[in-house]
C-alpha cells in the first residue's frame, strides 16, 4: 500500500508540474494536498492537431477525493484527439477489500504510582504576642475519651495510562475488478437512402359481386317542355263505333267550292311524365382494361435546424419539420457535435420530429440538431 501511495505521489508530482505550466500566471491560494488518491484519470494528446503537441497530458479527475476545480467544474472529457489514461496501479481499481480482523486488545498497564505530596505552603506571619495571663491552677486529669470512629476510605487513585494499541491486522484480499464502464452514446442515425424504384403493379383483383339494386329515387320535377318532335307514324284505325239512328234526309244543297286546306294546328302541351319504371337488371361487367405503365417516382429533401446546449442527461425540446410540398416518404435527424445522442426520431403528420439527449460529463456543449424529411414530388 505504501509503495502504491508513493507511486501516486510521484505521478501527481509529474502531473502537477504539467498543470503548473498550463496555469502559469494564475495567482491563487494553494488547495490542501490530496493524500488518499487511488485513481488519476488523464487525457493524453495522440496527434499534433491544434496548438498542442502529441504527448501533452491534462488531468480531468482524481478519486476518491477530486481536485478543487475552479467553480466546482471538472475539465471536459477526452476529445477525439486524446486517449484516456486511468493510472491506479495494475489494471482498473477494484472494489475496496473487506476490513481486516481487529487486532487483539493490548494488556492493561499497571496502576501508576501515587503522585508525590505537594509542597507545604509558606508559614504565615507570626501575630503579636498577647499579654501573659496569670497562671491558672492545674486542673484534674480528665477521663480518657472513647475511641473515635474509623475514618472514611480515601479516594481511588487515578487510572493508569491506556496500553499501546495492538498491531494492525493483515490487509484484506484484493477486491474484485470494478464493473465495466457504461457503453458510449449511440452514433447519430444515418441519412435515409433514396427511394427505390416503384415495383410493378400487382394483378387486378377479381370484380366484386354486383351490389343490390338501390331503392327507386323520388320522381324528379317535370323538366321544361322540349321542342315538339316530328309527327309520329299514324296509329291504326280505331274500332268503328256503333251506327247511330238514321236522321231525316235534308235537302241537298248546292255544291260549294272546295276550300283551301287549313294550316295544321299547334301541338297540344306535353302530358305529365308518367312514373319511372323499375330499373332493369344490371348488365354484365365489362372486361378489365390492361394495366398502365408504372410512373416514375420523384422526391426531394427539406430540412430545419436548431441549436441545443445539453448537459449530461438533459433532453432538448422537439425539433419538427413538415413537407412544404408533397407527402412524407421518410425522414431522420443528425447532430453536429459530441457528448450527445439522438433521444427520439419519429414521423409526425406529414413530417418528422426529433429530440437529443446529453451524454457527456462537464458543462453542456452547444451543437446543431438537424431534422430532415423526404417528400414526394420535384
Amino acid at each position: 500500500m505504501q509503495q502504491l501511495r508513493a507511486r501516486f505521489f510521484a505521478i501527481a508530482a509529474v502531473f502537477g508540474v504539467i498543470a503548473g505550466f498550463e496555469a502559469a500566471g494564475a495567482a491563487a491560494a494553494a488547495a490542501p494536498p490530496i493524500t488518499n488518491a487511488t485513481l488519476i484519470r488523464a487525457c493524453v494528446k495522440i496527434d499534433n492537431a491544434g496548438n498542442r503537441k502529441k504527448g501533452f497530458v491534462r488531468i480531468i479527475q482524481v478519486s476518491p477525493t477530486n481536485l478543487a476545480w475552479q467553480n466546482g467544474q471538472a475539465p471536459d472529457a477526452c476529445t477525439s484527439h486524446e486517449q484516456e489514461l486511468d493510472w491506479g496501479g495494475s489494471g482498473g481499481v477494484g472494489a475496496t477489500g473487506p476490513t481486516g480482523a481487529r487486532g487483539a486488545t493490548g494488556a492493561t498497564r499497571a496502576t501508576g504510582a501515587t503522585g508525590a505530596t505537594g509542597a507545604t505552603g509558606a508559614t504565615g506571619a507570626t501575630g503579636p504576642s498577647g499579654a501573659q495571663g496569670a497562671t491558672g491552677a492545674t486542673g484534674a486529669t480528665g477521663a480518657r475519651g472513647a475511641t473515635g470512629p474509623t475514618g472514611a476510605r480515601g479516594a481511588t487513585g487515578l487510572t493508569g495510562a491506556t496500553g499501546a494499541t495492538g498491531a494492525t491486522g493483515a490487509t484484506g484480499a484484493l477486491g474484485a475488478t470494478g464493473a465495466t464502464g457504461a457503453t458510449g452514446a449511440t452514433g447519430a442515425t444515418g441519412a435515409t437512402g433514396p427511394t427505390g424504384a416503384r415495383g410493378a403493379s400487382g394483378a387486378t383483383g377479381a370484380t366484386g359481386a354486383t351490389g343490390a339494386t338501390g331503392a327507386t329515387g323520388a320522381t324528379g320535377a317535370t323538366g321544361v317542355t322540349g321542342a315538339r318532335g316530328p309527327t309520329g307514324m299514324q296509329g291504326p284505325t280505331g274500332l268503328r263505333g256503333a251506327t247511330g239512328p238514321q236522321g231525316t234526309t235534308g235537302a241537298q244543297g248546292a255544291s260549294g267550292a272546295t276550300g283551301a286546306s287549313g294550316t295544321t294546328g299547334a301541338g297540344g302541351p306535353t302530358g305529365a311524365r308518367g312514373p319511372t319504371g323499375a330499373p332493369g337488371p344490371t348488365g354484365p361487367a365489362g372486361a378489365t382494361g390492361p394495366t398502365g405503365a408504372a410512373g416514375v417516382a420523384s422526391s426531394h429533401v427539406e430540412t430545419t435546424s436548431a441549436s441545443v446546449t445539453l448537459s449530461q442527461g438533459a433532453v432538448s425540446g422537439a425539433v419538427t419539420k413538415t413537407c412544404a410540398s408533397g407527402v412524407l416518404l421518410g425522414g431522420g435527424a443528425s447532430l453536429s457535435g459530441t457528448n450527445a445522442a439522438i433521444q427520439s426520431s419519429n414521423p409526425v403528420t406529414n413530417g418528422w420530429s426529433a429530440q437529443a439527449v446529453g451524454t457527456g460529463s462537464g458543462p453542456g456543449v452547444t451543437q446543431t440538431l438537424t431534422v430532415y424529411v423526404v417528400c414526394s414530388g420535384p
